[in-house]
C-alpha cells in the first residue's frame, strides 16, 4: 500500500520549450561546479538555450542525447536526467541529472536516472554509461553507487572552484551490471516517491515499478472468474 503522502511525478521527453522553466536551476555556480567543469560564471538565459540546442535538436537522427523531465501535478519541473554524447557505434553515453532545490532529498534523482539508464540499456542497446562528479559531491557519489556504478578512475585536480583544485571522479556502469542491479534497486526504493511516464499503458516504466491493478480491473477479473465457475456448473448469473 502506498503512503498517503506519496509524491507522484509525471515523466516525459524534454524539449527546447522546457529550457525557460529550468534555466533558473543553473544560476548557482557552486551547485553546477559539483559536476560540470565547463561552467565559469552564471550563464544568461540565451547562453543556456544555445548550449542545449545540440542535445535537444528534434531534427537530429539519431539523437545525440535523450533527456527526460519530471513534473509535479501542477506542471512544475522537479528534475531532469539524460544520456548525452551518445555514441551508437561503440554503444556508450554520459549520464547527467539535476534535481530542483525544492525536490531534493526525496529520491527523485535516483528514480529518474534509473528510468534513463533502463531506456539506454534496454531500448538503445548501450553497452556502457559514464558519469562524472567532483570528489566532494557526496550526493552524486551516493546516487551513482546505488545505481550500480563503479569508480573507474579520477581526473586529478581537474576542476578549479573557489581557488582549490578537486579531482573529478569517473564512474562507469556496464549493461550487464545494470540488468543485474535494477531489480534489487527497484525493491529497495519505497513508494513515498513514484515517477511515471506520461501516456496510457506506460505503467511498466514506473520507478519504482510495482504490480498495479485498479479496482475496475480487479472487479472485472473477479466477475470473469465467477462466470467461468458458474458456466462449468450450468448456472446463469445475472
Amino acid at each position: 500500500m502506498k503512503p498517503l503522502n506519496t509524491l507522484v511525478l509525471s515523466v516525459r521527453p524534454m524539449t527546447l520549450d522546457d529550457i525557460d522553466a529550468v534555466a533558473g536551476w543553473f544560476d548557482s555556480i557552486d551547485d553546477v561546479l559539483l559536476f560540470d567543469r565547463s561552467a565559469v560564471v552564471p550563464a544568461s538565459l540565451e547562453a543556456i538555450r544555445e548550449n542545449w540546442k545540440t542535445d535537444l535538436d528534434p531534427a537530429a537522427m539519431p539523437p545525440k542525447a535523450v533527456w527526460y523531465i519530471a513534473e509535479d501535478a501542477s506542471g512544475r519541473p522537479a528534475a531532469i536526467a539524460g544520456l548525452r554524447s551518445i555514441n551508437y557505434i561503440n554503444g556508450d553515453a554520459l549520464l547527467a541529472a539535476f534535481v530542483s532545490r525544492h525536490m531534493r532529498g526525496r529520491g527523485v534523482g535516483v528514480r529518474l536516472a534509473a528510468m534513463a539508464l533502463d531506456a539506454g540499456f534496454t531500448r538503445m542497446r548501450l553497452v556502457r554509461v559514464t558519469a562524472y562528479y567532483r570528489e566532494d559531491n557526496a550526493i552524486t557519489a551516493s546516487v551513482t553507487q546505488r545505481l550500480g556504478f563503479c569508480e573507474e578512475g579520477r581526473l586529478r585536480k581537474a576542476l578549479l572552484t573557489v581557488g582549490c583544485h578537486h579531482d573529478m571522479v569517473v564512474m562507469g556502469l556496464l549493461q550487464e551490471e545494470w540488468l543485474a542491479r535494477r531489480d534489487a534497486l527497484n525493491g529497495d526504493l519505497d513508494d513515498a516517491t513514484v515517477l511515471r511516464f506520461s501516456g496510457h499503458g506506460n505503467e511498466q516504466y514506473d520507478w519504482p515499478r510495482r504490480e498495479r491493478t485498479d479496482n475496475l480491473v480487479r472487479d472485472l477479473a473477479a466477475r470473469r472468474e465467477r462466470l467461468e465457475v458458474a458456466g462449468r456448473k450450468g448456472v446463469r448469473l445475472p
